[in-house]
């Protein structure tokens, strides 16, 4: 494996588990991939949570801890 391959590869895995992370704010899989793809999140200058994790150094970690607030209704 190349560090690019790497890379998709370590970006793919963090995708799944913010997915799984999420799911449960939604009725399906459909809707939080809509989620994830589309939301402009406010909290993060109106990027989409996809943006977020490709764009930020501690994107995934930053998704995390948004999760955590919004379920702690902090958000």
């Amino acid at each position: 494996m190349n560090d690019a391959s790497t890379d998709i590869y370590i970006k793919n895995q963090f995708q799944l588990k913010i997915m799984e992370r999420i799911a449960m704010w939604f009725n399906d899989a459909d809707d939080a991939e809509n989620w994830y793809m589309y939301q402009r999140l406010s909290h993060f200058g109106g990027m989409t949570a996809e943006q977020v994790l490709t764009e930020s150094a501690g994107g995934y970690y930053a998704l995390l801890e948004y999760a955590t607030l919004k379920e702690l209704h902090k958000l």
